[in-house]
């Protein structure tokens, strides 16, 4: 049997916090198994495109060894792709739609689904951040999501919360910056805010990769409670991490995970960031050593 590499189609919706995903589990994958990475909009599976041309990876595309995909639209093309053109369907995330329709499912602990073989569990969502050792324990970001179908939002309080942790942490060089959430009024609010403009870095104007280097090198991260990955994403840093109070519109799986992680102690409890002892996480590496061995013929050419 000779060996090539895997063709992986990483199928995106665009939406920035489901491609971190993709683009974590692939990531990890590379540093196992050689592999070729191949980006699929959704848009190519939609019942109307597939009517009017059909799809067909002579669109230049090999057929893929393994497709994943994140987010509730990725469910149908991750199914239509298997289906068209073959491959391995992973779906990061619980799906609405039958779990044996998939060969397999990474789905966060948080989300309460039932063992299945083929199903793996995960501390959070994916990510493509890796551990390192702390460059710089004087610096730090702050990361900010915004209101959500379970967190409600106070931009007065969160500006508050921000000032407190800055004021309490005077030797640390912070930067301040948003997410897609993020209301366009809030930051306008910080932009204007004589104590933090000059440390806020909109999302908008930064690189795709800007948001990993900082997690990776800073030693302090502050996440704002209602953004779940961004708080996995804080995690999985070598930083110490700490959590800004957000209302929450009901107590449940989501809205709790805030104070879950402050009863494990794997979060700061008060401004001053005092030095706790955490796991780091680095679920992208496990799910991805899973995978292979799962599949351990993936790069052979007749799998």
């Amino acid at each position: 049997m000779k060996n090539h590499s895997a063709v992986i189609w990483q199928l995106t919706d665009m939406k920035r916090g489901h491609d971190r995903q993709t683009i974590g589990l692939t990531n990890a994958l590379s540093k196992l198994i050689a592999l070729k990475t191949h980006i699929v909009s959704v848009e190519s599976f939609r019942l109307s495109k597939l009517l009017r041309r059909g799809f067909s990876p002579i669109q230049g595309l090999p057929s893929p060894h393994l497709i994943i995909g994140a987010g509730h639209q990725c469910q149908n093309a991750l199914i239509k792709a298997k289906k068209i053109v073959g491959g391995l369907s992973i779906c990061l995330m619980k799906p609405s739609l039958p779990r044996n329709w998939f060969d397999l499912c990474i789905i966060p602990e948080h989300d309460k689904a039932s063992p299945r073989q083929n199903t793996i569990e995960t501390i959070g969502v994916l990510n493509p951040i890796t551990p390192k050792v702390v460059s710089s324990l004087n610096t730090g970001v702050i990361l900010i999501g915004g209101p959500s179908r379970h967190h409600s939002w106070d931009a007065s309080d969160l500006l508050k919360q921000i000032r407190v942790i800055i004021e309490a942490n005077p030797d640390v060089t912070w930067t301040i910056t948003s997410s897609r959430r993020t209301p366009s009024d809030t930051a306008a609010l910080i932009a204007a805010d004589h104590q933090l403009f000059d440390k806020f870095c909109p999302i908008e104007s930064v690189p795709l990769d800007w948001i990993n280097n900082i997690l990776e090198s800073c030693g302090n991260i502050w996440v704002t409670a209602d953004s779940v990955s961004m708080i996995f994403e804080a995690l999985s840093t070598r930083a110490k991490v700490g959590i800004i109070r957000i209302p929450a519109k009901r107590l449940n799986r989501i809205s709790s995970i805030a104070s879950d992680l402050q009863k494990k102690g794997w979060i700061c409890q008060n401004t001053s960031m005092t030095e706790i002892k955490r796991p780091y996480l680095n679920e992208a590496h496990r799910c991805a050593i899973a995978i292979v061995t799962r599949w351990p013929n993936l790069t052979t050419s007749n799998m």
